[in-house]
């Protein structure tokens, strides 16, 4: 699936998703900012503006205006990666890997809580009603949404937790994919007042290659949104957590 989300590429292959739909979910997810919700974590984080589980997993101050944005992300990855299983043409054997890995983490630590959540012994299905279940089908027919992912019944503990863990082992594993493009186009635009969340968007679609199957689109919209919020800058020295 070929790309032209630059205004002078006219001439290339017109992609069906089209430039209007994917800034428009870009909008969306960019206006999702963060709440409490019960747990421990957030406990900590009010309390000692920092969690910890072990040495691997972190929560810092900044995250606590980020929550809905995890938890959306976690939402759905948890929906794109059950249509992926069913439609072996929208798989995506690199970000595969990346929620088979967090499922991992979360298994030996959570067991039967762990993403995507599908275990017979799940303790909060009641709680799975409230998540969107048609949105990665939306997405591979070449309309992104993110709708109903702004709905804080979404946002616990579990679920945003869960999507920090999706944004860091996607940096961890891809991050040499991205970090070139990304931070020298960071750096020569710095002092610019350029919508940063379009263009780094564009570069993980465009140059980045991971995203060739538009299911996936919505997860390069959160992890760019994500990028900017916590910040370039730390991002390109390797300081973010």
């Amino acid at each position: 699936m070929n790309f032209s989300l630059s205004p002078k590429s006219i001439t290339m292959e017109t992609t069906r998703v089209e430039k209007e739909k994917i800034d428009q979910m870009l909008y969306e997810i960019n206006n999702m900012s963060g709440g409490k919700y019960i747990g421990a974590s957030w406990h900590a984080l009010e309390k000692f503006n920092a969690y910890e589980e072990g040495s691997q997993f972190k929560m810092v101050k900044d995250d606590m205006h980020l929550t809905q944005l995890y938890a959306a992300l976690s939402v759905y990855s948890k929906n794109a990666l059950e249509y992926a299983q069913h439609h072996s043409e929208q798989k995506e054997s690199l970000l595969m890997d990346v929620f088979t890995l967090v499922n991992r983490e979360e298994t030996a630590r959570f067991r039967n809580n762990a993403f995507p959540y599908n275990d017979p012994g799940f303790s909060y299905k009641n709680e799975l009603a409230f998540f969107p279940n048609d949105l990665a089908q939306q997405a591979a027919e070449g309309n992104p949404s993110v709708n109903g992912l702004d709905n804080e019944n979404i946002r616990h503990e579990w679920t945003v937790k869960t999507g920090k863990r999706i944004f860091l082992r996607f940096l961890f594993e891809f991050g040499n994919k991205i970090e070139d493009h990304i931070c020298n186009y960071y750096k020569s635009h710095e002092s610019e007042s350029k919508d940063l969340v379009k263009e780094i968007n564009r570069i993980l679609l465009v140059r980045a290659g991971l995203f060739t199957e538009s299911v996936w689109i919505p997860i390069a919209g959160f992890v760019a949104v994500l990028l900017v919020k916590k910040g370039l800058d730390k991002f390109c020295k390797g300081t973010m957590v």
